[in-house]
């Protein structure tokens, strides 16, 4: 006698052909079979395969992969500490639904120091960390038809985010003054000539990931001028905002006031990734969209008063200082020894500007190649070419198309790991180069 359960898979399994989800998502679907991005790193290819099972049994795996603090850094203390004196102050609302409003005040206060141009509290809409911060944005501001800007490289999981909505994703490049502004308006122009609007153009141009590029106020000027000039928002994605280690970069929020200008932050790169804790910043009628949508669901209303009470007592600038200062020696130890070990391979020295990566480029050398022989001696990283958007090809700063960036994250491993990682990572440009002469012979 059949049970319901094999009546209903039978039933379904006639219907295989009509995926579950709607439109959008199997639009989304269909884009996903053609671009991994990112996603691409977590299927090896054989080679990268091979080159880890060759590995000698005693190596030291040094992982340069993830963008995510030191865990030795992370204010778990603190964090434990304003939680009780959040619950302390303001029982019982901390676990009922709201929000905490000193948390946003202490944000705007954060934002007016850090910026120098003021910043008020309904400038503040609290969202469930970075991500979600994006995606409550693409949720409200885009949709189907509509075409979004993005820089390439990027982190690639914005583009996801994008394409959900049903919006077309175009890409365009950088330099080293931050993304081409002539080229966004090549892209404005062109959708426009094909009864097309350009909504929203998302840069990262404050210690970019993965390139660490942070852009010029001559070239943000430009950017802004330009997007307003053709009613699209800009998304500035600031999550490493705080960790800039040689110069004070100039904000889009504050050159723009906020107008047309929406910024996503988080406090996962200070206080813990765990925390799924993040907050818009722009004037009010920017962020109605988003309100209207529900955007601002799904944060813990419990944690935001353990963060405004850890922002109130002056402590979370004294965390943010010193790992800024840790991370700044670990940048400087691995560049340094990047160039002692590697620079005769490298096209460019690697920036040491701030942010969590170092983009290295290489002069002659395919960075498959490199990487094949990284993963052989312990070494784990990002080939640059998972880093692109769709239909962007990496190149070199030459412009010529080319397979020759490798991204590391730094921060996660010791200053000595970060050495060692450097003298292997030299070992490897070695072997790779000694492997095509030897394959031209």
């Amino acid at each position: 006698m059949a049970t319901i359960e094999s009546t209903l898979k039978g039933l379904w399994d006639k219907q295989a052909s009509e995926a579950p989800g709607n439109e959008a998502v199997l639009k989304y679907n269909a884009f996903r079979q053609n671009y991994l991005g990112m996603s691409a790193g977590m299927f090896p290819t054989e080679r990268e395969v091979t080159a880890r099972a060759s590995r000698k049994p005693e190596t030291k795996v040094i992982t340069m992969t993830a963008g995510k603090p030191d865990s030795l850094l992370l204010p778990y203390d603190d964090l434990m500490e304003f939680a009780k004196a959040g619950w302390q102050r303001s029982s019982p609302a901390p676990l009922e639904y709201g929000a905490s409003e000193l948390l946003k005040v202490e944000i705007a206060k954060y934002l007016t120091r850090t910026r120098g141009a003021a910043v008020t509290s309904d400038q503040i809409a609290m969202t469930s960390g970075n991500s979600g911060g994006l995606k409550n944005v693409m949720a409200s501001y885009l949709g189907p038809g509509d075409v979004a800007i993005v820089e390439s490289p990027l982190w690639t999981f914005t583009v996801n985010l994008m394409v959900q909505t049903g919006a077309s994703v175009v890409c365009v490049g950088m330099d080293e003054e931050g993304v081409r502004v002539d080229e966004i308006e090549h892209q404005i122009m062109a959708a426009k000539r094909d009864g097309k609007r350009v909504k929203m153009i998302y840069v990262q141009p404050v210690n970019n990931n993965p390139t660490g590029t942070t852009i010029s106020r001559a070239r943000a000027e430009q950017l802004l001028r330009l997007a307003a000039s053709h009613n699209a928002v800009i998304v500035s994605d600031e999550p490493y905002e705080m960790y800039c280690y040689d110069k004070q970069p100039c904000f889009l929020s504050a050159l723009s006031g906020g107008f047309g200008v929406v910024t996503v932050h988080t406090f996962s790169k200070t206080l813990g990734t765990g925390l799924r804790l993040g907050y818009l910043h722009s004037q009010p009628e920017w962020l109605a969209p988003i309100q209207a949508v529900g955007g601002m669901q799904g944060n813990s209303v419990f944690l935001e008063y353990a963060v405004g009470e850890l922002l109130a007592s002056g402590r979370f600038e004294k965390i943010i200082a010193h790992a800024r200062n840790v991370y700044a020696r670990k940048i400087k130890v691995f560049c340094d020894a990047l160039e002692a070990h590697a620079g005769r391979h490298l096209a460019a020295p690697p920036q040491r500007s701030g942010g969590f990566f170092v983009w290295m480029e290489l002069k002659v050398l395919n960075s498959d190649d490199v990487n094949v022989q990284m993963m052989a001696r312990g070494v784990e990283a990002r080939c640059g070419k998972i880093m692109y958007g769709p239909n962007h090809t990496e190149s070199s700063s030459s412009g010529a198309a080319k397979q020759c960036h490798i991204g590391f994250a730094f921060i996660g491993p010791t200053e000595e790991d970060l050495a060692e990682a450097a003298k292997r990572i030299g070992a490897a440009c070695d072997a790779a180069e000694a492997q095509g002469s030897a394959s031209k012979l």
